[in-house]
């Protein structure tokens, strides 16, 4: 998620959704699963020296894999650092900064991560599916995206991957800390690699297989819906998209980002802060001129 929970939410002042119902079905569902059994270490690969012998290895039976991307403004307009990928077994971290299009490892991404018969569980694809397309050619498919199965069971949207994990008892990050993107904006493409980075990186897919099985028990007839919104979410990758700079960001962010959010809704777009936050600077992704035209507006005030 390359932080865009913690770095968007630090440039719009978005209020974290409270978790809210009873959470006993949930507990119940998920207490005889075990989460994602992780070295101490996860195995890291750098796009020149993956050994695709070892991923195939660990992915060649694989049917339902985690999925999650950090990176330096996740998406068309910024870099990828890392992907993580995981079996309910083994998390690997692939290290792709500075990998194009035409690498090994980008390749059998490609050949995973397109491969309809694999369940890709992951948060919110929007900007990772963004990022996969534009920067390494690689078309996701195959979402269960823990975000939108959460919408269609408690009517909430973008929640965030902590306070969905909290809601059916699991296990969250405590590894996540947005504070750093305040003094660090390009925090994920720090090499080497720290600690902070590879625990954080990690645990960010290491209860998703819980998260899974709870969110499929309980969807019911809101499974359809949710994998709806899924594939529409998907498409944003196909969407239009452009950068800008906001006159007054508290005005067009709102309190709580409640104007950010009422102007996403009235003109079909999804915006995120970019970039340090003294530039003030954002990405509209939208569907047509008439919305894009009226977040420019908006901007200008």
């Amino acid at each position: 998620m390359e932080g865009r929970e913690e770095a968007n939410r630090e440039a719009t002042g978005q209020e974290v959704a409270k978790t809210e119902g009873n959470v006993d079905d949930e507990e119940d569902l998920t207490s005889g699963l075990s989460r994602v059994s992780l070295a101490e270490s996860p195995t890291i690969m750098t796009w020149d020296t993956a050994d695709l012998g070892i991923l195939r290895g660990i992915f060649a039976d694989a049917d339902l894999i985690a999925l999650d991307l950090e990176g330096v403004d996740l998406g068309r307009f910024g870099r990828t650092s890392i992907v993580q990928i995981a079996t309910v077994k083994k998390c690997v971290l692939l290290d792709v900064l500075g990998a194009d299009k035409g690498s090994p490892l980008v390749a059998w991404l490609r050949e995973i991560l397109e491969d309809s018969r694999v369940t890709k569980i992951i948060h919110d694809c929007r900007m990772d599916a963004d990022a996969l397309l534009h920067e390494f050619d690689i078309r996701l498919t195959g979402v269960h995206d823990t975000s939108c199965f959460h919408n269609a069971i408690t009517g909430r949207v973008d929640v965030n991957l902590n306070d969905t994990l909290t809601h059916y008892r699991l296990d969250k990050n405590t590894n996540r800390d947005g504070s750093v993107y305040r003094t660090n904006h390009a925090f994920w493409a720090t090499r080497p690699m720290t600690s902070k980075m590879k625990a954080w990186a990690s645990d960010d897919v290491n209860s998703m297989f819980q998260l899974h099985a709870a969110q499929r028990q309980r969807a019911g007839t809101g499974k359809s819906a949710a994998e709806a919104r899924g594939a529409e979410y998907l498409e944003w990758a196909d969407a239009q998209a452009t950068t800008l700079t906001v006159r007054s960001p508290g005005s067009f962010i709102g309190r709580g980002g409640s104007n950010l959010r009422a102007l996403q809704n009235s003109t079909r777009t999804i915006i995120y802060g970019r970039g340090p936050r003294d530039k003030c600077e954002f990405a509209v992704y939208y569907r047509d001129e008439e919305g894009l035209d009226r977040v420019r507006r908006a901007a200008r005030r």
